[in-house]
């Protein structure tokens, strides 16, 4: 597909005339053609297209678009385009400002309303999205991430002791618990990679947040998707107070449907757990046993996991 055929798919799309569009390529995946389309100074869309076999991505954001469209791009048009093989879209262009270039505590206090606002639209849609092929996440998956870890951890060329596995099977023998506990809470959409450079920030005082790249998406337990935001901010909000603002920001929007945040704390536990092993046998997959500096990153992480196991074994 040429930059002609790109500017009069958009030109058609919104209703605008392409002569002498100004197409700018953004950075996508490999297969998935991504670029901002400019259609005069004040006009500006982005344009995505993948092969017809590799839509998944691209329909789940038309989903998200049209059950949140505050909360995500808005999709202007998308079409299955059978004689080229493709599917593509055209949406509002938010811009190339992320979370990841403007990290106050503010904006990630907006990102955690806006995610809330999100799961809170997607409840109930469950069918909407495991149609589109969204993975359903449940308990089986959860014990089979947990002899991933122990199998990783114990294949590691290091003693016992250094990366804990005594502990690490006290999690995983939880498992089922954590994953009980968490289900107390509605099931959702969980983006699957919630960094910041997948947080588009938009001009205001408070800043708009919107999700982007949904390649990942899963449904699951909702906070899952909290403690994701979470997780690659520490660095952000290392003070106690700005992580809790944050996390307050995020459950006040499910106020009136899960009631008292006290009764919320275990299932918060739970999930903080959940994504931590999450993390942490990806950080086990990363790492090289021959190499034992390899391991200090494991090791980090699962610090942070078993003090939010045992956060989650206090409350019980």
């Amino acid at each position: 597909m040429d930059d002609s055929e790109i500017a009069a798919l958009v030109g058609d799309a919104v209703g605008r005339p392409a002569d002498g569009a100004v197409i700018e390529p953004l950075l996508g995946r490999q297969g998935l053609l991504v670029c901002r389309v400019r259609l005069g100074a004040n006009n500006s869309y982005v344009f995505k297209a993948v092969r017809e076999t590799a839509r998944r991505e691209l329909e789940v954001a038309v989903a998200v678009s049209k059950i949140a469209p505050d909360c995500a791009p808005r999709v202007i048009a998308h079409e299955a385009d059978t004689k080229r093989g493709l599917y593509w879209l055209v949406s509002e262009d938010v811009g190339s400002i992320t979370l990841a270039e403007r990290p106050t505590v503010k904006a990630y206090v907006e990102a955690a309303k806006t995610l809330a606002r999100l799961q809170r639209a997607a409840v109930g849609e469950e069918a909407l999205f495991t149609d589109l092929q969204v993975r359903l996440v449940q308990q089986r998956d959860w014990e089979e991430i947990g002899l991933q870890t122990l199998e990783l951890a114990n294949s590691q060329n290091v003693s016992r002791s250094l990366l804990a596995v005594d502990e690490i099977e006290r999690v995983v023998w939880a498992i089922d618990d954590l994953a009980r506990d968490a289900s107390t809470i509605p099931s959702s959409l969980v983006h699957g990679d919630l960094h910041a450079g997948n947080l588009a920030v938009l001009p205001g005082d408070p800043p708009s947040i919107k999700l982007m790249d949904w390649g990942t998406a899963y449904f699951g337990p909702a906070f899952l998707g909290l403690e994701e935001l979470l997780w690659p901010a520490a660095r952000h909000l290392s003070r106690a107070d700005a992580l809790q603002q944050v996390r307050t920001a995020y459950v006040r929007v499910w106020g009136d449907l899960l009631g008292k945040a006290g009764r919320l704390e275990g299932p918060l536990l739970a999930t903080r757990s959940l994504v931590r092993l999450h993390v942490f046998v990806q950080a086990l997959r990363d790492a090289r046993p021959a190499i034992a500096d390899d391991l200090f990153q494991p090791a980090a992480v699962l610090r942070k996991l078993l003090d939010a196991f045992r956060d989650w074994e206090r409350r019980r």
